[in-house]
């Protein structure tokens, strides 16, 4: 049994990374037949790590020219994490009016292709009110015009990777069928046990004053910030439901003298899930880890907020603003390591994440190749979708289809 899919707007492979993840675990053999990608520095990207180069501009690409179903038992699926610009809360949102606007071109290939099966990734705010229209004629096409089921969940992938990325998926069955979306694995990572602490370049960090600026935020509550010290390796205060503006954070203390750091030694694997004992009968919850705010630099705005490690990353972006607006600026502690030990030595630095740092916590693993500069680097990974969500959802779709007669798979 094999599966030939498309991956339409490629970028560099996440919806094959996580359609691939899922065939293996199910022991089911798959095929890319056919992948386009627009940008010129993706298809670097993609050609190094999978040793193929998608095709270019898919409004210059006839659908007789897109491969498809060549015998009547074989099985298609069509991925599509298209441009999500024209609906984005970080662009313009033009809409249709966008020339990014590949709504069209999704919609022509399901219905000139007929594929098993469609999965469309974007973002949530696709769904948003303002776009009421442009969604309900996506679906109306999708179900209508293309003749499929379909199915649509929002996702938020802090679950498997530790960042906030709500998107919105939407599946497809040619054939009527009866699909629930899965849940995703309760892992909930917290973003320090991806970074690193040691030899990181000098070009990733503000200057030195930054920590400076940080810490009169305490000295003037009237900006609507205050501040918490907590424990590094302790929980977190409680975070306000206004924490991006005027809540009371969690701020990773200030050491004056050496302070022993045990939790360092696993940073490329994922962190277990965090657990508080709770309640009368000592009940076990899981504790999700927010996006915690700690000051900001000059002024209050994207680029310039500053997080604590101790949570999950900023939503990783393609756009620019400000030295931080990609991924978010960090105050990362420095450690030293003394007779054997290592140590927080030094809070007083903020950096941005590096590219491998954005890798992992967009959930691509350390083996993943990055040839291309730091800046097409950040926006690669800034449009990338997630893969362990893309396996979850892969997983639950082949069992369906393919596995749908059988019991206890």
């Amino acid at each position: 049994m094999q599966i030939n899919y498309i991956e339409g707007f490629a970028g560099i492979g996440g919806f094959r990374l996580g359609f691939e993840q899922a065939c293996t675990e199910l022991n089911i053999k798959s095929k890319c037949i056919f992948a386009f990608e627009k940008d010129k520095y993706a298809k670097q990207t993609y050609l190094a790590n999978f040793g193929e180069e998608p095709a270019g501009d898919i409004t210059k690409i006839p659908s007789k020219d897109i491969p498809g179903r060549k015998h009547k038992n074989d099985i298609v699926f069509f991925f599509a994490g298209f441009p999500c610009q024209p609906w984005s809360k970080a662009g313009k949102q033009k809409g249709v009016n966008d020339k990014r606007d590949m709504i069209p071109q999704v919609i022509r290939i399901i219905d000139d292709k007929q594929p098993d099966v469609f999965i469309l990734e974007n973002v949530k705010g696709l769904k948003s009110k303002k776009f009421k229209d442009v969604y309900d004629r996506l679906m109306w096409d999708l179900e209508v015009v293309c003749g499929y089921t379909v199915y649509e969940r929002i996702y938020n992938a802090n679950a498997v990777v530790p960042q906030k990325r709500e998107r919105i998926f939407i599946v497809g069955f040619k054939n009527q069928t009866d699909f629930e979306f899965p849940e995703l694995p309760h892992i909930y990572p917290v973003l320090k046990n991806f970074l690193e602490f040691e030899n990181v370049p000098e070009k990733y960090f503000l200057g030195n004053k930054t920590f400076e600026a940080l810490k009169k935020q305490k000295e003037n509550k009237n900006n609507g910030f205050g501040f918490n010290i907590c424990d590094f390796e302790g929980t977190s205060h409680t975070i306000s439901a206004h924490y991006g503006n005027d809540g009371s954070e969690c701020l990773v203390p200030k050491t004056s003298k050496w302070t022993p750091y045990h939790h360092i030694a696993d940073l490329d694997g994922q962190a277990n899930t965090i657990t508080a004992q709770y309640g009368s009968n000592g009940g076990v919850a899981t504790l999700i880890p927010e996006l915690k705010k700690i000051g900001f630099v000059d002024y209050d705005k994207q680029g310039q907020k500053i997080w604590d490690i101790n949570g999950i990353a900023q939503t990783q972006t393609a756009l620019s603003g400000n030295f931080g607006g990609k991924t978010g600026l960090y105050a990362v502690p420095k450690i030293e390591i003394i007779n054997g030990i290592k140590y927080i030595v030094d809070y007083s630095r903020v950096r941005k994440l590096m590219p491998r740092e954005c890798a992992r916590v967009m959930g691509f693993d350390d083996d993943f190749k990055i040839t291309v500069s730091d800046s097409q680097a950040y926006r690669q990974f800034g449009n990338a979708v997630v893969p362990g969500v893309v396996k979850e959802i892969c997983k639950a779709v082949i069992k369906k289809i393919i596995f749908k007669d059988l019991k206890n798979i």
